[in-house]
This record gives C-alpha cells, structure tokens and sequence, in this order.
C-alpha cells in the first residue's frame, strides 16, 4: 500500500503563508532592532573620498574633482520605508511593511489581504 498524500486544502496554504509571514517579518524586524541598537554617526558625517594621486596633468584633476562633486552623497538618510510582499498559491500576498528613522525609531506591519496580522514598534524608549 502506498501512502498518497491529498492536496493542501486552500486553509492549510494560507496558514502557511501566514506562517512564513510572521517568520520573515520577525527576522527583518530583528535585524533592524540591531542595526538600531548601534551606535548611531552623526547625521551630518561626511564620508571620507579618496584623494587622487599626485599628477602633474590638471586636466585630470578637474576631471576627478568633478567626479567627486557630481557623485558626493549628502547626509545620511533620516528615513526608511520598506515593503516585502509574498504570494503563495492562490491565498491572499502577504505584505511586510517597515519604517525605520535614525537613530532608533522602528515600526512593523504585516498583513495578509486586507487584514493586520501584527504590527509593533520602537520609539526610541518604549517597545511596543
């Protein structure tokens, strides 16, 4: 006798689902708790640039400092957003959404469909 396995019933998909929703939000939600929980730079750091080797051709010192100039990064962002969606099956995508801003403010929200599974958050004291 073989034992044949029946197919997953559109409840035990979605259980799935919400399972692996509620698995991958919590991994993202923890790693960034511990990106915030490092010591956070100064928003106005600027990161080093390389300074160019010493040339005698100025042309290509205008060139890289031109470079420089177009490529410079501003400050560090202040804000995040993030959106994870998943699907499996025909169940209803599953959406993780994550706002984060420096230096230690977290929120999370995940829902399936329409409907909230969880959401929680960091404001800089309190957890929630």
């Amino acid at each position: 006798m073989s034992a044949l396995r029946k197919p997953l019933s559109v409840a035990q998909v979605y259980g799935i689902g919400v399972a692996l929703s509620l698995v991958i939000g919590a991994i993202v939600a923890t790693v960034f708790i511990a990106i915030a929980a490092e010591t956070p730079r100064p928003l106005d750091v600027q990161v080093p640039r390389p300074q160019p080797e010493a040339t005698s051709d100025p042309a290509a010192v205008a060139i890289y400092e031109r470079h420089v100039k177009a490529t410079a990064a501003g400050p560090a962002p202040q804000f995040q957003h993030s959106i994870s969606e998943m699907t499996v099956g025909e169940s209803p995508a599953t959406r993780t959404e994550i706002y984060s801003a420096r230096p230690d403010k977290l929120f999370v929200r995940n829902t399936v469909g329409t409907k909230v599974l969880f959401e929680f958050g960091y404001d800089g004291t309190t957890g929630w």
